[in-house]
């Protein structure tokens, strides 16, 4: 059956970056996410490896739509996760964006939401699986998908997605973005 919303690019080893989540797990150092009232990611623990440059003053909107990305100190300490995410950069790709571990609670729900704005249409959206149950089920446009681990996905993030997680494990994926 083909997809129009998610397309499997590939596989991958999960030990590598599973084993940089026990060494640091630095879940919620960066609360980038779920800082704002009414964030579909209310339920979803993060690790932020990249990210927008935070320092100095900024609006909710120059972190949404700016295109400039830093990486944050995981990014250097969990080796496992940079090599997937450098390994399956897309030949065209003109840089790695944001990038975060993200772990979606037992019983947890990401609610229905579209990414907007300038760096979500300069951007691709890939997941990496590193945990997950056949009753993880991630919803984008009319299809629905589950990501198995050692999966790679890309999907589309412009469409209305959301995700729940009806199993009694955690589901965490590595989210990366790539600039078009």
């Amino acid at each position: 059956m083909s997809l129009r919303n998610f397309t499997q690019v590939g596989e991958f080893d999960i030990a590598p970056p599973l084993e940089d989540l026990a060494a640091l797990p630095a879940w919620n150092w960066l609360n980038v996410r779920r800082m704002f009232a009414g964030s579909e990611h209310g339920q979803v623990d993060d690790i932020v490896l990249r990210f927008a440059p935070l320092h100095g003053p900024k609006s909710v909107r120059d972190v949404f739509d700016g295109l400039e990305c830093v990486s944050y100190f995981p990014w250097f300490a969990m080796p496992g996760i940079r090599q997937l995410v450098e390994d399956f950069e897309p030949n065209e790709s003109k840089g790695i964006g944001r990038v975060v571990v993200a772990l979606l609670r037992p019983g947890g729900v990401i609610k229905s939401h579209r990414d907007e704005g300038a760096y979500a249409l300069a951007h691709r959206r890939f997941h990496f699986s590193l945990t997950s149950a056949p009753e993880c089920i991630f919803v984008c446009g009319d299809e629905s998908v589950t990501m198995l681990p050692g999966q790679a996905w890309e999907f589309n993030h412009h469409e209305v997605h959301s995700v729940v997680n009806a199993s009694e494990e955690p589901r965490i994926h590595v989210i990366a973005d790539y600039l078009r």
